[in-house]
Parts: C-alpha cells; structure tokens; sequence
C-alpha cells in the first residue's frame, strides 16, 4: 500500500536526476522566456521547447519539426 504523499516523496528524489538525463524539463516555459540560443534554454532547464509553447522560435529549431532545443543526439 502506497502511503499518502509516497508518490510525491518518490517523484522529489527521481526528478532530479530525470532532469540530469534529459528525460524532463526542470520548469515550463514561462510567457516572456527569450533565449539567445539553446545552450541558454537548457541551462535554464525549459528545453526542449515545442512551437505550442512560450519561448519557441525557429532560429532555435534546428530541424524545423516543431521542437526547439533537443536533446543532443549521438549520430
């Protein structure tokens, strides 16, 4: 049995780490989010960045399939 708060309690010591890997985001990205390039939105923990959100421009969507920021990919 799950106690209440346990899933809470579990999802606090996981995140930190999903965020490290890049399989989440450390926050959303806010109204008014700019950034210069994506080293500066993954450094502020908001990449990737779907076209749908705040901070999305095409100068960063390398691939132009909607997603700015990517995780690095190993070829």
């Amino acid at each position: 049995m799950i106690q209440p708060g346990g899933t809470e309690a579990i999802g606090q010591k996981v995140k930190p780490f999903a965020v490290r890997w890049g399989l989440i985001r450390a926050r959303s990205p806010q109204p008014g989010d700019y950034w210069n390039n994506c080293d500066e939105a993954r450094a502020a923990g908001t990449a990737p960045i779907a076209s749908t959100e705040p901070g999305y421009r095409q100068g960063l969507d390398g691939d132009y399939d909607g997603i700015a920021c990517e995780p690095y990919r190993k070829r």
